[in-house]
């Protein structure tokens, strides 16, 4: 990832992503991807853990670099928070920024940072109210190094899916129309060493043997 985003930048942006890796000290990092209600685009949003003292300024101070493109970076404030942006920022990449607590949220763009804004003031559901999200969570082991939701409530996960499997002509999930939801838990063992745990939450009975033959395929995928 490191490299491939080093190739897309100039050299001024190429040395600060090498600052962040060998100089960041982040104890918690953790993003999301979001679809739009009514097409299958997606959004971006990363959660740090931001760091004591002069090291949050550090990594700030490298995040406006990253963001600045041909304009300069804007301020703004929704419901009380400041949230820094790229006027010219999109979709694609990582856009702007603010922080909350002791988390700095980066979104790709300054919509969806809103919408972050917005359900931690209570206008809209958390994740951890859930039903289906807590129902995964807790068959998955309660220590990990790693943890990934995929919630497939409204079918935009499906059709993302099955968009990229036409692509590449391959089909990577039967049953993608009939679950709620994956959750996939994994711990890194050593540099060659990675294990893990998957749950498959279907909609209904119906879904339980393409279910087994998903589960069998991603337990040999780990394995491998």
């Amino acid at each position: 990832w490191k490299e491939d985003l080093q190739r897309r930048e100039g050299y001024r942006k190429r040395a600060t992503i090498e600052e962040i890796y060998i100089k960041g000290d982040f104890s918690q990092v953790v993003g999301a991807m979001l679809v739009q209600d009514k097409v299958a685009t997606l959004q971006y949003i990363v959660i740090v853990s931001l760091p004591e003292g002069d090291n949050a300024d550090f990594l700030i101070e490298r995040l406006n670099t990253l963001l600045r493109r041909e304009q300069d970076l804007q301020t703004t404030y929704y419901l009380n928070y400041e949230i820094t942006y790229a006027v010219d920022g999109g979709k694609e990449k990582l856009s702007a920024y603010t922080c909350m607590g002791n988390s700095l949220v980066i979104g790709s763009s300054l919509d969806v940072l809103k919408k972050v804004i917005g359900v931690k003031k209570g206008d809209g559901s958390s994740l951890t109210e859930s039903r289906e999200f807590n129902e995964i969570k807790v068959k998955l082991v309660k220590q990990w190094d790693g943890f990934v939701y995929i919630n497939n409530g409204n079918l935009k996960f499906a059709e993302i899916l099955r968009q990229w499997e036409e692509k590449v002509n391959l089909t990577l999930l039967m049953s993608a129309e009939i679950l709620k939801g994956i959750g996939i838990s994994f711990d890194i063992v050593n540099e060659d060493i990675v294990k893990g745990k998957i749950f498959l939450l279907g909609r209904n009975e119906a879904a339980l043997d393409d279910m087994n033959d998903d589960a069998i395929f991603f337990s040999e995928v780990i394995r491998r």
